[in-house]
């Protein structure tokens, strides 16, 4: 009884893993994604933040902060544009149901755009899948197993590369 319980939580959680394909209503070309998105003005670089839609957390909004100050709300689904000063940035998020802060580090120069994909932890897909199989008490021994994880937060922030973000643009919608 307990292996099936078990069983269903790993498949609950890889199942987190994979993403529904959004519908754009007919073939969206490479030129459209790109106008989505454009260039930074000269004097500023861009952050770009995409979120797939996907099992967990569908229906809650996920904060950024950008050196301590809130920058983004990014729902599934969507994706938000920031335009920042160049240089050395920090971007946090956080939430209130999960232990730890994602934190990212980027430095980016005058008219660059850094892309990043935004989904949930590695550290959060093993909590969830504790805390189903064996409730809070599952997830507060999870929680311990888990702190020193490479990442300690409920999310990461993945760089990803220009061509793979803007095949996925075409299936975002802008946050809103």
């Amino acid at each position: 009884m307990v292996w099936r319980g078990v069983a269903l939580a790993a498949a609950l959680v890889l199942s987190g893993c994979v993403t529904d394909q959004a519908s754009t209503g007919g073939a969206t070309t490479q030129v459209s994604a790109t106008q989505k998105v454009g260039s930074p003005p000269a004097s500023k670089s861009r952050i770009v933040i995409l979120r797939e839609i996907g099992y967990m957390s569908v229906l809650m909004n996920w904060d950024v902060k950008m050196d301590g100050q809130p920058l983004l709300a990014v729902k599934a689904g969507t994706y938000a544009i920031a335009d920042v000063p160049p240089g050395r940035h920090q971007l946090t998020t956080e939430e209130f149901a999960a232990p730890g802060t994602t934190v990212r580090n980027i430095t980016t120069a005058p008219g660059q755009t850094v892309f990043l994909l935004m989904k949930i932890s590695d550290r959060s897909k093993k909590l969830a899948g504790a805390q189903f199989a064996a409730g809070l008490i599952g997830y507060a021994v999870a929680a311990a197993a888990t702190s020193n994880d490479d990442n300690p937060g409920p999310y990461d922030l993945e760089p990803i590369d220009e061509a793979t973000a803007r095949q996925k643009l075409a299936e975002l919608k802008p946050a809103s």
